[in-house]
């Protein structure tokens, strides 16, 4: 269930917005279901502010995902204090909370939510600095977090990317970065990346420099 409301106050284009969702399903935390461990569970999530501010606004309130359990068909739902936005995401994902779920589960649902926390810190910093950054794109891979900034500065294209290890050693970053030359199809690239074999021990880092022509047909 969905509801939205609107007030237009000081600015025509900047409504206050009052979002109220609601997602419902039913679980039973064990294979076998009986009437003593069945029950509920409605995930609240609410956001308001003006619209212009309506991401950054979710971002920052904790208590803007609630979860709420009832015993099964009561419709008598209380909130259930030890679970978290996090956990509220995890069930929409897999209808399951994180304590009962698989490993193949707990993978899945944390590398959709890397790449949905990407989408909005992407969106947020699209919004401060235009197309300095113009998205964010994260994705598990393993036991890996893998990111990448991608945006732009003047004519510069560039992306910048790797494992939770560049946060250690920045030099560790794939880098990519095409600017145009004189023609707008014929673009310089630089590329700096590591090389596709693993070792045990730091490898050397690949640097590219070349010319790439673009064309649609």
């Amino acid at each position: 269930m969905l509801v939205v409301r609107l007030k237009f106050l000081d600015e025509i284009d900047n409504p206050y917005v009052n979002v109220t969702a609601t997602y419902e399903s039913f679980y039973s935390p064990d294979t076998l279901r009986t009437g003593t461990n069945e029950y509920d569970v409605q995930i609240r999530i609410k956001v308001e502010g003006p619209a212009k501010n309506i991401t950054t606004n979710f971002l920052q309130d904790e208590n803007n995902v609630s979860v709420y359990k009832s015993r099964r068909n009561a419709n008598q739902f209380e909130l259930d204090a030890t679970k978290t936005a996090s956990d509220a995401i995890f069930f929409i994902m897999v209808n399951k909370f994180p304590e009962d779920a698989s490993l193949q589960e707990s993978n899945f649902a944390a590398s959709t939510a890397a790449s949905l926390a990407g989408s909005i810190v992407g969106s947020v910093l699209n919004e401060k600095l235009g197309d300095v950054v113009r998205s964010v794109n994260v994705q598990q891979v393993g036991a890996e977090t893998v990111f990448s900034l991608i945006g732009r500065v003047g004519n510069f294209r560039y992306e910048i990317g790797g494992t939770s290890q560049v946060f250690q050693d920045f030099s560790r970053a794939n880098v990519k970065i095409e600017h145009p030359l004189y023609f707008p199809n014929l673009i310089i690239k630089f590329d700096r990346k590591e090389p596709p074999y693993q070792s045990s021990t730091y490898s050397e880092m690949i640097n590219e420099l070349g010319l790439k022509y673009s064309f649609v047909f």
